[in-house]
């Protein structure tokens, strides 16, 4: 089938209602830029009056360890309040004060980066005008930590702030913008990175910026996994639900809207799978290959495994899949050992495919950091210190990480983000999946292995590249997160949509269709708020603890 125009009218409405939910609440367009630089100080800031303060606020941009005591007068001196000892990239840190007073001191104990802005808060949550400031050592620059106060989000939440792997990411996306060395975050390629720091020269350096590339990549998603789902199956109802149910996937909402590089990877994954299956098709069909849309295919890995390396777990699913169709698929060969005999030159030909143009776009990634210094030597010994890197975390663990047979079932989502907020109030941000998705997927792709046996082909596919993308991960020995799952929800999306489809064109069974795509908008509406951060009440977080392990 053709996507004609009724079709792109589906893909049109579903893409836009996710954008715009997606977009919405994503990040501030401006936050404070202008920095002081911290030094050994002591310094005052004057009140607009006496106030009772209740919290003291600084965002801060540094990762070296940085103490900072606070203090407000008595009539003896100075009293001691909570201080912070803390460091981050572009994250707000608390003190509470608790005092009334029309000044309050701080001691900066070392060297440190910068702090981008101060503000005070009373006991009504109130932004306390500040007079003046004041630096003992006579520093004329402290005027900035004070000087941006219009752009202070009272109380802080991720919307102005730096979340999760953030820090890593958009901080390497920043330096690559600054043709400075990413020191940052150097233990993936580069390509990633260069998403993020495309949205940053865009929009600036804000939260909105950083972010805003994963929505539209996210939202790129739903017409290729609609096209994937009609080559497939065959049926618009088809196509619809699979882009529907991807829409309404917890965990692909949740990482479009994190500055990291996950949804990037697997964009290019889905583009490369459906080339792939374009070609697989045509083999299942007694065609042979189609080796214009295996290069295709080749491309789209190149670009993911310039994101992520394990982006070769679907290629080799891909390879699998290629090799049973060409010895037990529609052949003019007599025999299986002459099919065997006769796949030197496919294979040869990808082969080379594979090399010249996929890892000539890999190579291609490295341009930027070549062009702040580096040669191919570098790009070389990075490639083995990412190795390096990832091979030796075995001996660690993380208070976040899942096991690889627990994330079908989701029973340990990924807890990125937690603001405690006035009012008794939370913003809370869980990666993981939409449960209808996820356990009606594992369902599905049982059925889909069952089918595939059977020599189904559609669903063959679909088992095999599961398959492949996960079992990888039961070799691996370092720490894990269910958002390594986040490649196998377009796969579970369209095996669940070969479950439901051919009831959409049986009057009496439409319903069900219906009330499973309903269904997955109750639970999407449901659990909003702790997938995206949305502030709510505590005790309606706790309603959505269905499980222990379920941390909001």
């Amino acid at each position: 089938m053709r996507l004609d125009r009724r079709d792109a009218a589906i893909i049109v409405a579903i893409s836009a209602l996710f954008f715009i939910v997606a977009a919405f609440n994503l990040g501030q367009l401006t936050i404070p830029s202008s920095a002081w630089r911290v030094q050994e100080d002591y310094v005052t800031l004057n009140l607009d009056g006496n106030r009772t303060v209740s919290t003291v606020y600084m965002l801060v941009n540094t990762d070296k360890d940085m103490t900072v005591s606070i203090s407000t007068p008595t009539g003896q001196g100075w009293a001691a309040r909570n201080g912070f000892n803390k460091n981050g990239y572009y994250i707000w840190l608390n003190a509470t004060i608790n005092a009334t007073t029309d000044r309050v001191r701080f001691r900066f104990y070392l060297p440190a980066e910068d702090i981008l802005e101060m503000a005070v808060v009373d006991s009504n949550q109130q932004l306390v005008g500040i007079k003046s400031v004041k630096s003992e050592a006579g520093d004329l620059t402290v005027s900035r930590l004070v000087d941006e106060q219009g752009l202070v989000e009272n109380p802080p939440t991720y919307r102005s702030e730096t979340y999760f792997d953030e820090d890593l990411f958009v901080r390497a996306a920043k330096e690559y913008l600054s043709r400075k060395e990413p020191i940052a975050e150097e233990t993936h390629p580069p390509l990633g990175k260069l998403i993020i720091a495309a949205g940053m020269d865009v929009f600036g350096f804000t939260p909105f910026s950083w972010r805003i590339m994963g929505v539209i990549f996210a939202t790129l998603m739903i017409p290729v996994i609609y096209t994937l789902g009609l080559a497939l199956f065959k049926t618009r109802a088809a196509a619809t639900i699979a882009a529907s149910l991807l829409s309404l996937d917890f965990m692909h909402f949740s990482m479009s809207r994190l500055g990291t590089v996950d949804t990037y990877l697997v964009f290019f994954v889905l583009l490369s799978t459906l080339f792939f299956y374009l070609s697989y098709e045509k083999m299942v069909g007694g065609s042979g290959p189609d080796y214009r849309f295996i290069l295709l295919g080749v491309a789209f890995f190149g670009l993911a495994f310039s994101v992520k390396w394990i982006a070769l777990f679907g290629l080799v699913g891909e390879a699998i899949l290629f090799l049973v169709v060409w010895v037990f698929g529609p052949s003019s060969y007599p025999d299986t050992r002459a099919r065997l005999g006769s796949l030197t030159k496919p294979v040869a030909l990808i082969a080379v495919m594979i090399v010249s143009v996929a890892g000539g776009i890999y190579l291609t990634s490295f341009i930027p950091y070549a062009l702040i210094g580096h040669s191919l030597a570098d790009i070389y010994n990075a490639q083995w210190s990412m190795l390096a890197y990832h091979s030796g975390m075995a001996a660690f663990t993380h208070p976040n990480e899942s096991f690889w047979w627990q994330w079908p079932t989701m029973l340990v989502p990924l807890w990125i983000y937690l603001r405690q907020l006035p009012g008794n109030l939370s913003s809370s941000i869980s990666a993981m999946g939409n449960p209808l998705v996820w356990w009606g997927g594992m369902v599905a792709i049982i059925v889909a292995l069952v089918e595939g046996v059977r020599r189904k082909w559609p669903y063959l596919f679909l088992g095999v590249i599961y398959l492949t993308q996960l079992l990888p991960y039961t070799l691996i020995q370092r720490y894990l997160f269910l958002y390594h799952y986040y490649a196998e929800v377009p796969i579970i999306c369209l095996a669940l949509a070969g479950l439901l489809h051919e009831a959409w064109y049986k009057p009496r069974q439409r319903k069900y269709v219906i009330i499973v795509i309903a269904a997955g908008c109750v639970l999407f509406a449901a659990f909003y708020p702790v997938i995206s951060g949305f502030p709510v009440p505590q005790w309606y977080i706790e309603y959505l603890r269905w499980f222990r392990g379920w941390r909001f």
